[in-house]
């Protein structure tokens, strides 16, 4: 057997050619049909790392960092997409609070109504005379419309009928400004009416309380007939 020839010393300065580099071997991740920690490209970054290689993602680019949320800021992490505390406590701009109907059966009850209430206010009987439910007359208290006590009863009806039609709420229009002023204006003729053809007298209170049931009545007549029919185009 011949003996191989013995590399020549190297002499310290001289020219040294260029060796191949040695490449470290590569880790193959476990295949799929195999199944195990390595598994996938996860796995392949996990061993290139454990063998002190960079992996590289194709042409070249950098390996895919960390999923970043949408709005994320450099520096601050995912940006939350939940509303800040201060835009979440701004409450809705509610409505008005007071709303003059825009139909014309509307306006007239918000007129009459408190013209109706108004008129228990004034007297209701002549000087000397007496109110219908009340006492002998006198003086203010005794001839004004709330000297009869059942005369409160039409009086907040009044007042409520007035606040219905102002103040915008679910009922439906038909109700507020149709069958409600009806009911009541009828009531309201009733009483003024009565105190009207009383032999004690009438003052002007009971004047003004039958104008003002008139003008309910013919709002809320008119407010029902344009709910059946829809309301009259010129």
């Amino acid at each position: 057997m011949e003996s191989e020839p013995a590399m020549p010393a190297r002499v310290a300065g001289s020219y040294v050619p260029p060796s191949s580099p040695v490449v470290a071997p590569v880790p193959v991740a476990a295949d799929v049909a195999g199944g195990g920690p390595g598994d996938g490209p996860a796995g392949d970054r996990a061993g290139m790392a454990a063998a002190g290689i960079a992996a590289e993602s194709p042409a070249g680019l950098p390996p895919p960092g960390p999923a970043i949320g949408p709005g994320a800021v450099e520096g601050l992490g995912p940006a939350s997409t939940d509303a800040s505390p201060a835009a979440a406590q701004v409450p809705a701009q509610a409505g008005p609070a007071f709303a003059v109907p825009a139909d014309v059966a509307g306006r007239l009850v918000a007129i009459a109504a408190p013209i109706a209430a108004l008129s228990f206010l004034l007297p209701f009987g002549s000087p000397g005379g007496s109110v219908v439910g009340g006492g002998a007359g006198g003086d203010y208290l005794s001839d004004w419309g709330l000297a009869a006590p059942s005369n409160l009863v039409p009086f907040a009806l009044a007042l409520l009928l007035f606040i219905l039609a102002i103040v915008p709420s679910a009922l439906a229009g038909w109700l507020r400004f149709g069958v409600l002023p009806l009911v009541l204006g009828g009531g309201l003729a009733a009483v003024g009416w009565i105190q009207l053809t009383w032999p004690g007298g009438y003052g002007l209170g009971a004047a003004v309380l039958l104008v003002a049931s008139v003008l309910l009545v013919g709002a809320g007549a008119l407010a029902v007939r344009n709910a059946a029919t829809g309301p009259r185009v010129p």
